[in-house]
């Protein structure tokens, strides 16, 4: 086992050594097309402005160019870095690249049918990038913009009506059929694919304690559609049959 992992470890090295020095590898950067107050990034979904501005350390890519096979890049400190035993190189002044979040993600979405965790839904935060570049001043630097794929909806409970005392609480909440993850702050968090549709599941389905009876609510009307790279928050006032 040692022997294997200094294996490893020497042919990681070697692999960097090689790009660091390859006057044609391909460098990246890379960014969130949409970063404002309506929407949200990457790799924090549930972080500040700033950390959700950010991807994080150890975040990777799969990035395909012209007649070469995917690559994946692991963001390392500042550095996107190839993994594996290649890495992509300019062969031509512009090219055509196709980018994926998470490496995993080959463009298919399929809409998780449950989040129970942060990581759960940074994982689903798909995104993707396709288009020429030009490799402007010979500098070898590749910028990807992410488009983000996926539309992040956030509920919280604003309070109950009458019907129920002030002790009740809501256990578990679904989105379009999705169980959400309800997160130290009480508000539950999912990302829904804009294209996901269900004939059966209403826009929302709650679960309320109150004492010793639960009780299923549920609002079927879906307020909007749902736009990709946007986030919706709604104020949820819980009552019987309301």
């Amino acid at each position: 086992a040692a022997i294997l992992a200094l294996s490893a470890c020497s042919e990681s090295e070697d692999l960097l050594s090689a790009f660091h020095s390859d006057p044609n590898a391909v460098h990246i950067t890379a960014q969130v097309g949409k970063a404002s107050a309506d929407g949200f990034t990457r790799s924090n979904p549930l972080g500040t402005a700033e950390e959700q501005a950010k991807f994080n350390e150890n975040d990777e890519l799969s990035v395909r160019a012209d007649g070469q096979d995917a690559v994946t890049y692991k963001l390392v400190g500042s550095e996107w870095q190839p993994q594996g035993n290649k890495f992509l190189k300019w062969e031509n002044e512009t090219m055509n690249f196709t980018a994926y979040y998470p490496a995993t993600f080959n463009g298919t979405i399929h809409q998780p049918e449950k989040y129970t965790s942060e990581a759960n839904l940074a994982a689903a935060d798909f995104m993707s990038f396709s288009g020429p570049q030009t490799n402007t001043n010979k500098s070898n630097q590749l910028t990807l913009t992410m488009n983000r794929l996926m539309a992040r909806v956030v509920v919280e409970i604003a309070g109950f009506n009458d019907q129920y005392t002030k002790n009740a609480t809501v256990n578990s909440l679904s989105i379009c059929g999705v169980k959400a993850y309800k997160h130290s702050d009480g508000k539950f968090y999912a990302l829904i694919d804009p294209n996901y549709t269900t004939s059966t599941a209403p826009f929302l389905s709650l679960e309320v304690a109150d004492g010793e009876s639960k009780t299923t609510e549920k609002y079927t009307t879906t307020p909007t559609a749902f736009v990709a790279g946007n986030s919706y928050t709604y104020q949820l006032t819980v009552g019987k049959n309301k």
